[in-house]
Order: C-alpha cells, then structure tokens, then sequence
C-alpha cells in the first residue's frame, strides 16, 4: 500500500505546486526526482524513536552519550525522531559537557529538520554553562539544515474581518 502511497504523494505534489517542494519517503528504495521536487528519504520514526529509548538501558553517562551521538550525525532521520532525540538527550544525560556534545551534533546535521531545530532552541537554555549554550546557539546559526515547507503558493488571507 505504501508503495502505491509514494507515487501519488509526488504526482499531488508536482500538479499543485510551482516551485521547490520536499516529499519525505519513509523506508522507500530511492528513485529519480522530477525537477523542482526534492525527495528525502529518511527511516521510519516509530522504530527510531524505539532505538533512542534504548539509551534508558545504558548506566553510565559517557555510553549513553557515545549512543545518542551515533544517532545524532545520521542523514535519514526524520522530524520526528530528531526532537526526540534532542528532548532525550537532555532528559537521560547528567554531565552539561555531554549534553552539549550531542545537540552540537544535531545542530550541525545538515539534514537537520525545522522540528528538531525548534526543540533545540527550546532545550538548550537547559545547558547549565553560558559558553556551552553559545557554541550550540553557534553552531545551529551556522546550519540552515532543511528549508521550512514553501508557503509561497498559499493565497494571503486578510486578517481584518469582512465588513
């Protein structure tokens, strides 16, 4: 059924769009994109977010960081299992210098998703150290990770009511 799924998903996005627009494939075998549509194949979250949760198994602090930071520099994770990670992070880790190491992680994945970027804005001013709060804010100001969705198409709604 997904795979049926995959080529109506680009067709509605090639008839309705002028201009660049992202479809997110999960666990789909890659295929050529048709111009001005960029496809990004990342893998399914539910199980990710699983794989993350794993972490909780893990005693010692130094592990559970070498754990995240795998997951941290991977290019097929989704929106999803990116704020998770990063809420994870900071949830599981004790040490503010490990904590720092995996959101600068995230923050510089080029595949960073918006999502994720919100969550680290979020979380980062639960870093305990100034420096460590700048270098992640740094480090995130210099990624642009992936574009939000294009909103250029929408119509703009007046916000003044109809008299």
């Amino acid at each position: 059924m997904r795979a049926a799924l995959v080529p109506a998903v680009l067709f509605l996005a090639l008839a309705g769009c002028a201009g660049k627009t992202t479809v997110i494939v999960v666990n789909e075998p890659p295929t050529e994109a048709p111009d001005g549509v960029e496809v990004v194949y990342v893998v399914d979250d539910a199980t990710t977010i699983r794989e993350i949760d794993a972490v909780h198994d893990l005693t010692f602090d130094n592990g559970r960081r070498q754990y995240l930071m795998g997951f941290a520099k991977r290019y097929d994770l989704g929106p999803r299992a990116q704020t998770h990670l990063v809420r994870t992070a900071m949830s599981v880790l004790n040490f503010d210098l490990f904590r720092r190491d995996v959101l600068m992680a995230m923050a510089g994945n080029p595949t960073l998703f918006p999502e994720a970027r919100v969550a680290i804005l979020d979380q980062v001013r639960r870093l305990n150290f100034d420096n460590s709060r700048q270098a992640v804010l740094n480090r995130l100001a210099d990624n642009p990770g992936r574009p939000a969705p294009h909103t250029d198409d929408l119509p703009l709604q007046d916000p003044s009511p109809a008299s």
